[in-house]
């Protein structure tokens, strides 16, 4: 079954001391800040031709967004669609949605970031930040503040 790619974007005001949590299974993680006051998370999947011919819907899109005051949480799910894309999924890939980011944040915020097995790709961070990967490489550059890595 061919597929597509599709795109969607994430943007919230934080505040220049918000705190910004992203959780992915697989794909990259790329995080650099900007001045200012406002997140922007680029998540960008791929999907099966079918469903690029429809809207859809928020509950199939596989990127989980839960937004308050001062924080902005990210998270991509495992599974999107009905059962025959699930299905398709699991015959395919093991039944995860690759997931790639590209992530804006105020220069002051605060970061957490899982992944499962993503690369994490971090510049300029000066809040608190905590990673967490199972798989992958970190790479971290002109970054200031407190830093836990598991």
């Amino acid at each position: 079954m061919a597929r597509s790619s599709r795109t969607e974007t994430i943007t919230h005001d934080l505040g220049e001391a918000g705190r910004l949590s992203l959780r992915t299974v697989s794909g990259d993680v790329r995080v650099r800040t900007v001045d200012g006051s406002v997140a922007k998370v680029v998540g960008s999947y791929e999907v099966h031709d079918h469903q690029e011919s429809t809207e859809m819907p928020p509950e199939a899109s596989p990127i989980l967004v839960r937004k308050g005051h001062g924080e902005l949480e990210v998270e991509a799910r495992n599974r999107v669609g009905g059962f025959l894309d699930a299905l398709g999924e699991v015959m395919s890939r093991g039944g995860r949605t690759t997931v790639e980011w590209d992530v804006e944040l105020p220069r002051g915020a605060s970061l957490r970031l899982h992944g499962l097995s993503a690369d994490l790709s971090i510049e300029g961070v000066r809040g608190t930040q905590e990673y967490h990967t199972v798989s992958g490489d970190i790479s971290m550059r002109d970054v200031e503040g407190s830093i836990s890595i598991h």
